[in-house]
């Protein structure tokens, strides 16, 4: 059911026009090849292991469409921030937990915690420290 999972979002870009959004899992692309996460987070300090990030406000079209009265951060997206951020190819999500909800303009803390060959182990953070999520996952070696 996760592969047929999309996401539809109207939004007027900066000219104006009106743009249509899909997103099916992992494969996040919306019409004239602008990624879904584009300007939806900003890095604030990183090295080799983390990343510290704030996520954007609720006027980006990831929170209007999860949801707009009640803006959240899709847990499939923190898994897609994780690709972008490490350079990473994933061809398998092992495991992954989500034990907080994640709201607009939170900074986050993504950090590989451990790495076993093809499989990483990521945990995310908030600011004070609290788990939102542990993510395991298997990477192309080949990148």
């Amino acid at each position: 059911w996760i592969k047929s999972l999309n996401l539809t979002n109207e939004f007027k870009s900066k000219g104006g026009v009106t743009k249509v959004c899909h997103t099916p899992f992992l494969n996040v692309h919306c019409l004239e090849n602008m990624m879904l996460s584009e300007s939806l987070y900003t890095i604030l300090a990183n090295n080799k292991d983390s990343f510290l990030i704030v996520l954007s406000d609720e006027t980006h079209p990831v929170f209007k469409a999860h949801f707009e009265s009640n803006p959240i951060l899709p847990g499939f997206l923190q898994i897609d921030m994780i690709s972008e951020m490490f350079g990473l190819e994933i061809t398998e999500i092992k495991k992954a937990k989500y034990f907080e909800i994640v709201r607009p303009l939170e900074k986050l803390n993504i950090t590989a915690v451990k790495r076993q060959d093809q499989k990483m182990y990521f945990e995310i953070t908030k600011e004070d420290s609290t788990i939102i999520s542990k993510i395991e996952l298997i990477i192309n070696e080949t990148n």
